[in-house]
């Protein structure tokens, strides 16, 4: 994948106790097409809370932004996922989020979308383990499927 730009690539190995810590990812397009994308590795014991932003350079934009957004949550780890959305009316935006929950972790997730002609959000979370809740706490133009080991 050498050939994206706008990348992210967030490890947070295993600890015993830590603080919860916030990340902010700002996606801006500026071209006519972007493909943002991000892996978030959180470790065993670990608490993250991620802002994850999409907005346009200018009123402007009619760009095509297709992001995807690849989510390890390891044991007793806890992420809180935000995805702000604030495109240019005229622009287009496509994002795809999966989420892989161990045992006992936790996935918890938040949209807020506006502008974009056309955007569209899909959420997929595989709960691999026992007591790995997840859900969603709201969505507009997207589709969300929880999956559960069986």
């Amino acid at each position: 994948q050498a050939s994206f730009r706008d990348a992210a690539c967030v490890l947070l190995p295993e600890a015993d106790e830590m603080p919860e810590l916030t990340l902010e990812l700002v996606f801006v397009s500026t071209g006519p097409s972007s493909a943002p994308r991000a892996v978030l590795d959180v470790g065993k014991n670990r608490r993250l809370k991620v802002v994850e932003t999409h907005l346009s350079a200018d009123a402007s934009d009619e760009a095509l932004s297709n992001g995807l957004c690849r989510v390890l949550v390891a044991e007793n780890a806890q992420v809180q996922h935000e995805v702000l959305q604030q495109k240019a009316e005229s622009s287009s935006f496509a994002h795809s989020i999966t989420a892989e929950v161990a045992a006992e972790g936790h996935y918890g997730f938040r949209a807020v979308q506006c502008g974009a002609r056309c955007a569209r959000l899909n959420v997929a979370v595989a709960l691999q383990g026992e007591k790995s809740p997840a859900g969603p706490v709201g969505r507009r133009g997207g589709a969300i499927d929880l999956q559960e080991p069986g």
